[in-house]
């Protein structure tokens, strides 16, 4: 359908915009959360100040809570970079502590000071 058309071009131009430079060594350290039901979280980038929090929730029924430590500082804002209309928001805490409640059936892409990215296709016609 066109709707999965538009949500793999944000996710591919997501991924130019965060992780365009892979071949330096810390493009492929990724740290991960502790065993979670149903959920995978990482942090991954090529950069520290373009690294991203990733969040997904496999479980079609119950949400569930992610957490994990992060490198970023107390207070600093994470906005969610897939979502277009009023994106998610998350506070990091106590020695870069991260949490998300992740509804059923849904991921994230967490990141600091959302980057622009590029034009997108809008409309798909067979």
């Amino acid at each position: 359908t066109s709707r999965n058309y538009l949500f793999i071009a944000r996710l591919n131009a997501l991924r130019k915009a965060y992780f365009g430079d892979f071949g330096e060594e810390e493009c492929d350290q990724l740290r991960t959360a502790s065993h979670l039901l149903d959920v995978v979280a990482f942090i991954r980038g090529c950069q520290k100040d373009r690294k991203v929090l990733v969040v997904a929730n496999f479980n079609a029924k119950e949400a569930r809570r992610a957490e994990l430590q992060s490198h970023w500082t107390q207070g600093v804002l994470l906005q969610d970079t897939v979502e277009q209309v009023d994106p998610w928001n998350v506070t990091v805490g106590v020695d870069g502590h991260v949490a998300v409640i992740v509804p059923a059936m849904s991921a994230y892409v967490f990141a600091p000071n959302p980057r622009p990215l590029p034009p997108m296709i809008k409309k798909v016609i067979p």
